[in-house]
């Protein structure tokens, strides 16, 4: 298969717009790993394989052989610097060489609804995107739509508030059923916990919230005590199961400084458990159909798993199974059974948002 493969801040031309301090500078590593891995995975299955990269990212690569030998073995559209990067404007130029291969692979922050408009308007443009339906994509990408969806179906998660409806009933959340060390505000549309912060007391977090823009883009939540951690899920499956959820990992997530370093893993559960578990969450957000997902949740002191929020594109976990399943891991994405492996050791590989390896 002709696939091309795109990566909001290396493909774009936003990098030189915003650089290393720019608003999405912290996801540049991160980023050009899953990028750089994707493209070396699928070219190792036999596909011919597409990516754009802007110019000054291009020459910086080849002067690193591992970056480079991956040059060398996939097509590599220029890319050059674009005064106001923005979704139309991206969508127009990726669908221009999506257009002549059998599929796209889109990887966006979901941050300022990036993922899902671009995926929509290249759609729109004839392209075929390996990913779900752009109502999940929306859904997914705005943590309070996906609290309201796991609750109406009686999913357990962590108790949600706008920040507003915060700031106004600061005690409405009402009791708290898990162990729990303050409180928690987050960007409600977003990846992960980008800007999260965190605060001993609701005074304190009152304060802030009363000196945000739009408390209606956060989201407040209780620093709920546990292990993080993720798990993967790969399509295509549909929403009567006919085709079942297929889970991987899950990963423990590690931080330095309240930052997202990478993980390690896989972790010791029970498979029956963590297809239930992601299978329950997945199919209660419409518009579940294809690509890969991934999926944030807490494993508490009691063992009860509380999931925080989905990613709905490519995340940095890939860099570890990649580790256990080999190259033919990026064939799931394109609609391939997960490789069969010999049961992992528990804790068998360990990854950073920076890590590739050729």
């Amino acid at each position: 298969m002709h696939i091309a493969v795109f990566e909001f801040l290396c493909s774009s031309g936003s990098y030189s717009d915003s650089g290393r301090a720019g608003p999405y500078a912290s996801l540049l590593d991160e980023g050009a790993a899953m990028l750089l891995s994707l493209a070396s995975d699928l070219d190792r299955c036999g596909h011919h394989v597409s990516v754009a990269l802007e110019t000054s990212i291009r020459a910086a690569w080849k002067m690193q052989s591992l970056k480079s030998s991956v040059l060398d073995r996939v097509d590599v559209h220029d890319v050059h610097p674009m005064p106001e990067p923005d979704i139309e404007p991206i969508a127009e130029l990726w669908a221009s060489i999506a257009r002549a291969s059998d599929c796209a692979i889109v990887i966006a922050p979901e941050l300022d609804g990036l993922l899902s408009g671009i995926v929509q308007a290249m759609r729109q443009r004839g392209c075929r995107i390996m990913s779900s339906d752009n109502l999940f994509l929306c859904t997914a990408s705005d943590k309070w739509d996906t609290y309201q969806h796991w609750t109406k179906h009686q999913q357990i998660t962590a108790p949600t508030m706008l920040a507003d409806q915060w700031l106004e009933y600061p005690s409405s959340l009402g009791s708290i059923s898990y162990p729990s060390d303050g409180w928690v505000l987050k960007r409600r549309f977003g990846a992960g916990g980008t800007d999260l912060q965190r605060f001993d007391s609701s005074e304190a977090l009152c304060d802030r919230i009363a000196t945000l823009k739009n408390p209606l883009d956060w989201i407040v939540q209780p620093w709920i005590i546990g292990q993080p951690a993720s798990l993967a899920v790969v399509g295509p499956w549909d929403s009567s199961c006919k085709i079942p959820v297929a889970a991987i990992g899950p990963t423990e997530q590690l931080f330095k400084d309240g930052s997202y370093i990478g993980g390690q893993g896989p972790l010791a559960v029970d498979p029956k458990k963590l297809d239930r578990f992601a299978q329950g969450l997945l199919m209660s957000i419409p518009g579940a159909t294809d690509g890969w997902v991934g999926i944030d949740f807490l494993i508490l002191p009691t063992g009860q798993w509380i999931p925080l929020e989905i990613n709905p594109r490519l995340t940095s976990s890939y860099l570890g199974y990649r580790k256990l399943y080999g190259p033919e891991l990026a064939n799931t994405i394109l609609g391939e059974p997960v490789p069969n492996i010999q049961l992992p050791i528990p804790c068998a590989f360990r990854f950073s948002v920076s890590d590739f390896h050729g």
